[in-house]
């Protein structure tokens, strides 16, 4: 069975790139997290509420905004390497046919 696949290089490459973009937002969005539990530790929100949350920021939050960006950073390799497969192909493909 033939069939014939066509990659847009362009919208791969600014796939990746928006991958990345995000990336780098939830490394923003993290570190700002990190700030304000910070910030409720040196006593702006106090007790037992207060502890708690900050608590939930730093080790259920910021670890689930870590794991969504270490998978940003998976997809925009996967895009990158499928593009690389392809010229591949594509290239081996014409030195079969001349081309």
């Amino acid at each position: 069975m033939n069939e014939i696949i066509h990659m847009d290089y362009q919208k791969m490459q600014d796939m990746a790139d928006r991958f990345t973009q995000g990336a780098q937002q939830l490394d923003d969005l993290r570190r700002a997290i990190l700030n304000i539990a910070q910030t409720y530790e040196n006593g702006a929100l106090l007790g037992n509420a207060g502890g708690t949350f900050s608590n939930d920021l730093r080790c259920r939050l910021a670890p689930a905004i870590d794991r969504l960006e270490d998978k940003f950073h998976e997809l925009h390799n996967d895009i990158i390497a499928a593009m690389m497969d392809m010229r591949r192909s594509e290239g081996d493909a014409g030195a079969r046919f001349g081309g």
